[in-house]
């Protein structure tokens, strides 16, 4: 099967839009000694300024792949992703990083915070990656997110919600345009959760745009949107 990979030009992507991410036609395939699984067939979405989207299926319906390569730690073998009209896509791996850095807050399941850094460095440490925006300190941040007494912790010493809330100022720190997060409420109990999608929604109410992956009922609900994905395929938007 022939999958076209033809990208427009920068100077299109450059024109001004209301959308913030936009991926067509994303394909992506992994490989075995025996078969062959396709994980994305063909996706295509647009995230718009202020909007909270919930991206729900499956287990194993592709929903991970979709934001690893909508934030550009993966990359699609079909198709494209242009976040603020700028392809990220068909780009090296260092490019990507830094284009990463300064117009995406990821925020994944693990992983978000170096155990050897306190909380304060872990932000330091992305913001040194950063923009030329003039983003808010780590004190800031961290009393953004109701844990500003944990500035100077180690990882290993925080509890489950202070490291949840803690992954999210450190995805936050140079107040990128769009937050692509996966199961950021998996982990933690309830009145958590509840802080985490307040803390999400409030994002939206200045422009920006939020991306969840999740198996949460209450993430979805609080979404502006839903798209269901099946089968690595967008079945209900």
């Amino acid at each position: 099967m022939m999958i076209a990979t033809d990208t427009p030009s920068n100077e299109a992507l450059n024109q001004p839009t209301d959308a913030v991410l936009e991926a067509h036609e994303l394909y992506r395939f992994f490989h075995t000694s025996t078969e062959e699984t396709m994980a994305l067939r063909g996706v295509s979405l647009t995230i718009n300024r202020g909007e909270f989207v919930a991206i729900v299926g499956p287990s194993g319906c592709g929903k991970s792949t979709l934001l690893h390569c909508l934030c550009g730690i993966d990359v699609p073998d079909g198709g494209y992703v242009a976040v603020e009209g700028i392809r990220l896509s068909r780009r090296t791996e260092i490019e990507r990083g830094k284009l990463r850095a300064q117009l995406i807050g990821v925020l994944l399941q693990s992983g978000n915070l170096f155990d050897h850094l306190d909380v304060a460095d872990n932000i330091r440490a992305v913001q040194a990656l950063g923009s030329s925006r003039a983003p808010l300190s780590p004190e800031q941040l961290l009393a953004s997110v109701g844990i500003a007494d944990r500035l100077h912790a180690r990882p290993s010493t925080l509890s489950g919600g202070e490291a949840a809330r803690a992954s999210l100022a450190v995805s936050l720190a140079n107040d990128p345009p769009i937050l692509l997060a996966d199961e950021p409420t998996g982990e933690v109990d309830e009145a958590t959760e509840r802080v985490l999608i307040d803390l999400l929604t409030e994002r939206t109410t200045s422009g920006k745009a939020v991306v969840v992956v999740t198996h949460s009922d209450r993430v979805a609900s609080a979404a502006h949107r839903v798209i269901r994905i099946a089968d690595g395929k967008v079945v209900d938007a």
